[in-house]
């Protein structure tokens, strides 16, 4: 085993940027950049137990791996999940489009027989369809095939923290993330580490502030997979820092959803987070385009100091 002076400690020392997340509202899609020093040391097969256990489980139709490298890749993932948009500077930069995952149907509601009003309130629109008179079905596989992207790609950026691997990037990592991607309860579970620049980012700000561009980018992606957001679902998108030296809890639609410091750390220092209850690939991606939009910010309020 290698000693542990050998490996990046992302929560105690700074590290050379490998990959960033960035969001874009417009589209809406996770941006996924790439150093390419990273992208050099990678390589994943096909045949890997991870990716055919993907393939079974969830049915995917393909995987478009690192094959000697990504220079000339168009798509990485599961069913094309990230592709390539273009490159900047020293970086590879892919994109994950957030996919609508409840579809409407072309057949009557079978709650309302089409007339889109609620039979026992007069007056009042069918809660099952919405008031639109048409049934609705949810398409989990565009999710799970995001969700297991980022599963394989983090799983890959996590065997490279070694000194010896270091990109030659002029900026440090601002955070990393692990995934997982399962059906059943916690089967979108995730955690990582907030970084020491981005600890200190969050620690300027007041206690109870809210930043106000994670929760906006999680409706966003929320609206898109769902074409909607009630005010019931609206009130539980947050993302705040409670308490002094940058304590984030994050928080989307489940039963008390959310990502949450996961230990102590002091001044000039960044810290572990970890999630409860993230039951589903959807949750999983809405608070993956929250933390994208907290790194957009991050590097934006820095940039113009």
């Amino acid at each position: 085993m290698a000693p542990h002076d050998e490996f990046f400690f992302v929560e105690r020392e700074n590290m050379p940027c490998q990959y960033e997340l960035s969001w874009d509202g417009k589209i809406p899609a996770i941006v996924i950049k790439m150093h390419r020093d990273f992208v050099a040391g990678l390589s994943v097969s096909s045949e890997a137990p991870l990716i055919l256990h993907f393939l079974s489980e969830f049915g995917f139709s393909a995987f478009d791996c690192f094959r000697a490298n990504l220079f000339g890749e168009q798509l990485f993932g599961f069913d094309g999940a990230f592709q390539k948009i273009g490159e900047e500077k020293d970086f590879i930069i892919f994109e994950a489009m957030i996919p609508q995952v409840e579809k409407q149907l072309n057949e009557a509601c079978r709650e309302c027989d089409g007339s889109k009003q609620d039979k026992n309130f007069e007056g009042e629109k069918c809660l099952y369809c919405n008031g639109t008179g048409r049934e609705w079905a949810m398409d989990w596989k565009s999710a799970y095939a995001i969700s297991a992207s980022f599963t394989v790609f983090f799983v890959l950026a996590s065997l490279r923290p070694y000194k010896k691997h270091k990109t030659s990037c002029a900026f440090s990592q601002l955070l990393t993330v692990e995934t997982i991607t399962e059906k059943k309860m916690h089967g979108g579970s995730m955690s990582g580490v907030y970084s020491i620049p981005l600890g200190v980012f969050l620690s300027s700000f007041e206690p109870n502030t809210e930043i106000v561009e994670m929760t906006e980018a999680m409706v966003g992606a929320w609206g898109k997979m769902f074409l909607q957001t009630n005010k019931c679902q609206r009130h539980n998108f947050w993302a705040k820092v409670d308490y002094p030296n940058g304590w984030l809890n994050v928080s989307c639609p489940g039963d008390a959803c959310g990502l949450h410091p996961a230990d102590n750390w002091g001044p000039g220092e960044g810290y572990k987070f970890s999630c409860h209850n993230v039951d589903s690939p959807m949750q999983q991606i809405v608070l993956l385009a929250g933390l994208a939009a907290l790194c957009d910010k991050a590097k934006k309020e820095a940039e113009s100091c």
